[in-house]
């Protein structure tokens, strides 16, 4: 308001009453005046709007809980594959054998709760198989590792199927896929678990 009265003096008539309401000031400070009184209106409405926003923050994403195998004497093994940002292969299935046996199918943002004997094991991922919706396309070899399990181990392995970018050439357009399927530690894993759900076997 002082600044405003500052300004009238200087290019308007000098005229008694309210700033707002006088007749004699000049149209550029009804302008003025006008805009002020509208956006002091809006204050109220933009102060609950920032309340409201404020308030609904979005739930936080828990770390995944694994659980330990049911018989003590035996150790649990989570193998799961987690989102990825170009989503490859999202919409295909792979097989996981334990030790040559088929245990179930591993499909996108799943995962596969094991409970294996304490010893050693091998853990094999391939789309060579006709339980598989990847046999058309695999072309790779399949991949695994063998590791020693104790009774009450909780272990995780973490599939991971990336574009191959070194494939990408002129002479053969198309890119063929790089899969990973590798032990993964437990803080990383719980946290990459958070929103995965069972593998529909």
């Amino acid at each position: 308001m002082v600044i405003i009265g500052v300004r009238t003096a200087a290019c308007c008539e000098r005229v008694s009453g309210d700033l707002f309401t006088a007749p004699g000031i000049c149209k550029e400070h009804q302008r003025v005046s006008l805009s002020m009184r509208q956006r002091l209106k809006l204050l109220p409405i933009v102060s609950v709007l920032l309340i409201l926003l404020g308030g609904c923050s979005s739930k936080p994403i828990l770390p995944f809980e694994p659980e330990p195998a049911a018989n003590p004497d035996n150790a649990r093994v989570y193998v799961y594959w987690p989102g990825q940002s170009w989503r490859e292969k999202a919409g295909s299935s792979l097989e996981l054998q334990v030790d040559g046996a088929p245990v179930g199918l591993l499909r996108y943002k799943t995962y596969i709760p094991l409970e294996v004997s304490a010893g050693f094991h091998e853990f094999r991922i391939t789309g060579d198989h006709q339980s598989a919706d990847w046999v058309a396309e695999w072309d790779g070899d399949d991949k695994f590792f063998e590791t020693r399990l104790r009774p009450g181990d909780v272990k995780f392995v973490r599939l991971l199927i990336k574009f191959d970018q070194t494939s990408n050439k002129w002479t053969s357009p198309g890119m063929q896929f790089v899969v990973q399927f590798l032990p993964r530690s437990a803080k990383s894993a719980v946290i990459e678990m958070a929103e995965l759900e069972v593998s529909p076997n």
